[in-house]
């Protein structure tokens, strides 16, 4: 199915293609991240803190890296056995929707804090057109906030 590239924000297909991989379990679960890392879609934990870059690749002008995924909404859930696309077009459904209107979502409200820094004036779909804001580590932590050091202690940070 290809994805509605009006009404939900979807990276461009070059970017999409490299992020699709991310939204299959990941070998390391089985070993070095192994009681560490979380992939359980159900409660929400796939990989889902990235979002911008509307136009192109060369649009991007800013990156923003940002730690590992924060804790799920409470409303998050994904299916468990949907396909990497799938995964793809809910979490850019998702994550849109919560910086469209960030509400309470402290973390939105900051990043659109720095969108508004970065880009005055400009509206939040051109603002994101010229911007990427990803994770430096895809999988959720036990603990939000936590992720890379216990990533570090496991040897993959």
């Amino acid at each position: 199915m290809a994805p509605d590239t009006h009404r939900i924000p979807y990276p461009p297909p070059d970017l999409a293609e490299r992020l699709l991989p991310a939204f299959a379990p990941c070998p390391a679960f089985n070993g070095a991240c192994q009681g560490v890392m979380k992939w359980n879609p159900l409660a929400g934990h796939v990989p889902r803190g990235f979002r911008g870059a509307l136009g192109t690749i060369q649009d991007v002008r800013l990156v923003l890296i940002c730690a590992e995924p924060g804790d799920p909404f409470s409303t998050e859930s994904y299916p468990a056995n949907a396909t990497p696309e799938d995964y793809l077009r809910d979490v850019c459904r998702t994550n849109w929707g919560h910086l469209e209107h960030p509400g309470g979502d402290r973390f939105a409200q900051n990043v659109r804090l720095i969108l508004t820094m970065a880009w005055p004036g400009a509206e939040v779909r051109e603002q994101m057109r010229r911007t990427w804001v990803t994770n430096a580590v895809l999988c959720s932590a036990p603990v939000e906030g936590r992720g890379c050091s216990d990533t570090r202690r496991a040897g993959m940070c």
